[in-house]
């Protein structure tokens, strides 16, 4: 089952369950209450100084009406889960295109700077003149500025490139300016790209906990509303079939009873789901929503990627 709609899921089955319980047995239940129903109407009037009958809904309407109130609650709920899934998963899409063209370039930065290094007689001089003088970082933020440092010397005026020891070695600097600049926004097209999909991961999975949150509240008021009719009615079974959880909100008991028996995992209980993290680089993302087949539920962290082997260090830090 899906780790994202685990949770929701298993609220709207409990939903479900009172809401076929209500359709299937409200009509028989409601005669049976319909007479202590409409004398309590009555007696309401009265008090009211209106002594008139009145003429009340049935106590089977009540229950639809009800029925009906949970249903819309549940449709919610859905829809908020389904958008959420649709956003994690755009999301990782997003994040695995940043990754690679974060890769990519800093692939591409690497080869040049061992470039300058090894191939002309003044390397350290061409070195910051060119300046490559930093380590290259795998960070995208850095990469970008360090990139911009470089067109900007490159690009300079003065900036004269000297002979290289090796005549095989070619580097031209307008094609490596027009190649960076090409590289350039491309890595910082996808880092935008990876924000704005996280901030929409981040709003789903607001909306979906508040709609889980309100859909539990209402459903532990509406099945200990029914659960006290079925037991007025003399249906005591049907009672206990629909009887909320005291521990798990928006569940019926014996649901949660018998997964307890079976030793299922409790999702909500085993990995509460988290917020995704606010890297811009994707190498420092620590998020991992999977949308993939886990009994665990809502964990986000993934360890994060070692940047290409190279004599230089890397910046890299994970958080979750």
């Amino acid at each position: 089952m899906n780790r994202h709609s685990e949770t929701g899921l298993k609220l709207i089955k409990s939903s479900q369950y009172v809401e076929d319980s209500i359709v299937t047995n409200g009509p028989d239940l409601g005669p049976k209450l319909d007479a202590d129903f409409v004398a309590g109407v009555v007696r309401w009037k009265a008090s009211q100084g209106k002594a008139k009958r009145p003429t009340a809904p049935s106590f089977t309407d009540v229950l639809f009406i009800l029925k009906d109130r949970l249903a819309v609650s549940r449709h919610r709920l859905a829809e908020t889960d389904r958008a959420h899934v649709a956003n994690v998963r755009h999301f990782l899409e997003v994040r695995a295109l940043a990754r690679s063209v974060n890769t990519t370039f800093f692939s591409k930065m690497s080869a040049t700077r061992r470039t300058f290094q090894e191939h002309f007689p003044d390397s350290e001089n061409a070195f910051v003149l060119a300046a490559f003088q930093s380590p290259t970082s795998a960070d995208s933020t850095q990469l970008l500025e360090q990139a911009g440092t470089v067109l900007d010397r490159l690009e300079s005026p003065t900036f004269v490139l000297p002979k290289p020891l090796t005549k095989a070695v070619k580097v031209d600097p307008e094609e490596l300016i027009t190649e960076l600049k090409s590289e350039v926004e491309q890595l910082r097209t996808s880092d935008n790209d990876l924000r704005l999909a996280r901030r929409k991961v981040q709003k789903s999975r607001k909306d979906k906990n508040r709609a889980v949150k309100e859909h539990s509240e209402l459903f532990l008021r509406i099945s200990r509303m029914f659960e006290s009719f079925y037991l007025i009615a003399g249906e005591p079974e049907l009672a206990a079939q629909i009887r909320p959880s005291g521990r798990r909100p928006g569940r019926r008991a014996v649901e949660v009873a018998d997964e307890e028996a079976a030793g299922k995992p409790d999702a909500e209980q085993s990995a509460p789901e988290q917020s995704a993290p606010e890297q811009s680089a994707p190498e420092q993302s620590a998020v991992a929503e999977q949308v993939a087949d886990s009994a665990a539920s809502n964990a986000e962290q993934v360890p994060a990627e070692a940047p290409e082997s190279d004599s230089e260090s890397s910046t890299t830090d994970a958080s979750s």
